[in-house]
């Protein structure tokens, strides 16, 4: 492993080389002095692991996505012990079960301030996330969220820093594609809950930008709602393109109520259902046949370690990672950099290069505002297609053409051709 300090540059830069590759992390602080480069770069020898806390949720209505969260971060703790660790030190995982509920993980992060944890990553929902920001603001202790709800960033006190995409611009790929095609009727189905909300306020802000006329917007309870009326209602407005905000039972729901009510439209989103094997499990196949859902990371959009990440994956769990695992990993990820170039694991200043970097994870680009809102991230559409996950969108990165109009409800469909010749890069 080689750390390379520039000492005639006033930018500090630090290159990893590692099994993953070569990764180039940069500071924004361009006033830092070449003496205080040298001591950021310097290894922290002090005794001891370097204790990295979180929640995931082992059980509950989140279970699923957590166990994918836990997974992806412990390859990656495997992966630093394998490079000979993290200046100098062990990383231990200190995880609890957060049972998908709000109050029982502000418990679970107090024990983790409690345990003495140098720095955490938040659990899996915004409402959870949101329930821990006193307590980190008290404890002055980092937190890389892979909640994504801007909610969580309206205290103007940087404790928490965001991985994924605002919940707000999560559609914007969808909205893109609605006006590259030239569609102008958009309807907006949402959930009650705060990062379902924050998608929907982002549909609607988004879509005045780009001309699209929001036709329909309905909002449904948390526990459920009678989707078969819903989705009757909104086929009356006639919309070119339905936006469904919500989580994977809503999208199964949803999808089984617009084929018996016979929903006929060009173009059908979800926020996330479609990414996930369990949506065509849960449905035949004319049902699942293609829905389009946004993912934060897909391997074949070629991020440095993407195919490595999903290949060791797929052999330790035997099935190709989602992006929640992605995610895990890439939080992990996200604060190795931010400890390298700090030289420490000292909360306040890994907090500080987690507010000034520029990093590229396997994820996609980390870069965060004031706020540690994060700005650089981009989204991506795949698409349900004969029991296949694959990447339609943006047209730049598409590995599979668009299956268009949505079949749902008619006789025959077209394709609109991808920019380059199609890899077998889906999900089988």
């Amino acid at each position: 492993m080689s750390f390379v300090s520039y000492k005639a540059m006033r930018i500090s830069r630090t290159c990893v080389f590692a099994l993953l590759g070569v990764f180039c992390i940069t500071t924004a602080d361009a006033n830092a002095a070449p003496d205080d480069t040298n001591q950021a770069l310097a290894a922290d020898t002090s005794a001891g692991p370097i204790r990295v806390g979180l929640t995931v949720s082992r059980s509950g209505a989140l279970a699923q996505f957590g166990t994918l969260v836990e997974r992806g971060l412990k390859l990656w703790q495997q992966d630093v012990h394998a490079r000979g660790d993290l200046l100098g030190r062990d990383i231990e995982l200190v995880i609890y079960d957060d049972e998908s509920n709000t109050n029982v993980a502000a418990q679970r992060y107090q024990q983790l301030v409690r345990d003495g944890v140098d720095l955490l990553v938040s659990p899996y929902s915004t409402p959870m996330t949101i329930a821990t920001r006193n307590l980190i603001r008290d404890a002055d202790i980092a937190m890389v969220s892979i909640a994504s709800a801007p909610e969580i960033w309206d205290q103007a006190d940087p404790r928490i820093f965001g991985l994924y995409t605002p919940a707000d611009h999560n559609m914007d790929p969808f909205l893109d594609l609605m006006a590259d095609r030239g569609l102008q009727r958009v309807a907006i189905v949402s959930q009650s809950s705060a990062f379902p909300q924050a998608v929907a306020r982002g549909v609607r802000r988004e879509a005045q930008k780009r001309d699209i006329d929001v036709v329909f917007d309905e909002v449904y309870p948390e526990a459920g709602g009678d989707f078969a009326s819903l989705v009757e209602r909104l086929a009356s407005t006639r919309p070119q393109g339905v936006v469904v905000a919500g989580y994977l039972e809503d999208s199964i729901a949803f999808s089984k109520a617009a084929h018996t009510g016979k929903l006929e439209t060009d173009l059908v989103v979800f926020s996330g259902g479609p990414a996930l094997r369990a949506f065509g499990d849960k449905l035949n196949a004319g049902q699942a046949q293609g829905a389009l859902s946004t993912v934060q990371w897909m391997r074949s959009v070629r991020m440095p370690g993407s195919f490595d990440f999903g290949f060791r994956y797929r052999n330790r769990h035997g099935t190709y990672p989602s992006y929640d695992a992605a995610g895990g990993y890439a939080a992990g990820q996200v604060l190795e950099a931010a400890i390298r170039l700090a030289g420490s694991a000292e909360p306040a200043r890994v907090r500080q290069q987690l507010l000034t970097m520029k990093y590229r994870s396997i994820l996609g680009h980390y870069r965060v505002d004031e706020r540690g809102l994060q700005t650089a991230k981009q989204t991506y559409l795949v698409q349900w297609q004969d029991n296949h996950i694959s990447l339609v969108y943006p047209t730049h990165l598409a590995r599979w053409d668009l299956l268009y109009p949505l079949p749902w409800n008619r006789d025959s469909v077209s394709t609109l051709p991808a920019s380059s010749t199609p890899l077998d890069d889906r999900l089988p």
